[in-house]
């Protein structure tokens, strides 16, 4: 049992290990791959353009953090990159 365990274990861990160093990667390179993989435009400075004026407008609270807030949308991107690179 112990043999199984541990093979199981050195299988995973090489697995776990790569997935640990593509999380090192500097933001800005994610970030340059998922806006050269979406074709996306939108900046985290353009994103909190955006927010901003829908704060104006009221149609966001005035306390929100935007900045947290692009954060949590580029989230999902991030992740992706993350577990599915070459996609």
């Amino acid at each position: 049992m112990a043999t199984a365990r541990s093979g199981f274990i050195r299988e995973r861990g090489k697995a776990l290990q790569d997935l640990l160093e593509r999380g090192r990667r500097p933001a800005a390179e994610v970030r340059a791959r998922i806006l050269a993989a979406t074709g996306a435009l939108l900046l985290d400075e353009g994103a909190v353009e955006v927010l901003r004026q829908a704060q104006e407008r009221g149609q966001l609270r005035p306390d929100l953090d935007l900045d947290v807030t692009v954060d949590q949308l580029w989230g999902p991107f991030y992740h992706r990159l993350l577990l599915f690179p070459n996609t």
